[in-house]
């Protein structure tokens, strides 16, 4: 992923407001133990490519729960956790899926990596409201190198993100000065000039 997908999203966060998301990146983030994406046809199949059907996950039970959207009964258990409040999530162009969680008010990514290779959990200290999106939904598996998986978050009232091309390891800071205090994003994805948006929500000074 280059800098220009970051500074696509420098700029529309500048705009932000004056253009719509694509659903389901357009739904609202309330409930919080919801999220929605779109996706392949099925986990770890992109036959049919990458953006053929929207997903969804929910956390209920004790485990998060992914489910098509077209299809809510069939819902795949992806990782049981206790105590979840918060969820998000997002495919990368292989179709594997990487979530983010919060547990007594601590972020968690449980994602694949390939130097494992397989799934672990990362702990991302001092983050709050962790969004994940896919930076180019409309890349493909063999140029994956291309694109890479964003993880944004809150910290110390600004937003901060991680790249899945550096392992979840690096830590940048996405904007700076915000004007009121960043309570949490509510939305990121693709906006319908295809460009990435992110949609953050603010308290006045006090």
């Amino acid at each position: 992923m280059g800098q220009s997908v970051i500074d696509d999203f420098r700029s529309v966060y500048q705009t932000a407001g004056r253009r719509q998301l694509v659903a389901p990146d357009s739904y609202d983030a309330v409930p919080l133990l919801y999220d929605w994406e779109t996706g392949g046809i099925a986990l770890g199949d992109v036959s049919q490519g990458s953006k053929i059907r929207s997903w969804g996950i929910v956390y209920e039970n004790g485990g998060v729960y992914l489910f098509p959207e077209d299809t809510p009964a069939e819902k795949s258990l992806v990782v049981s956790v206790d105590g979840i409040t918060e969820v998000s999530f997002a495919f990368d162009q292989l179709m594997r899926i990487s979530v983010a969680y919060v547990v007594a008010g601590v972020t968690y990514l449980y994602w694949y990596d390939t130097a494992v290779p397989g799934y672990t959990t990362t702990t991302i200290t001092g983050a709050i409201s962790p969004k994940l999106t896919l930076d180019d939904k409309a890349k493909i598996a063999h140029i994956l190198a291309e694109s890479t998986v964003i993880l944004f978050y809150i910290k110390g009232n600004e937003v901060w993100y991680r790249l899945q091309n550096d392992r979840f390891g690096v830590e940048y800071q996405f904007t700076t000065g915000l004007v009121g205090v960043a309570q949490r994003i509510n939305k990121v994805g693709l906006d319908k000039a295809n460009r990435m948006h992110i949609e953050v929500q603010l308290r006045a000074d006090s």
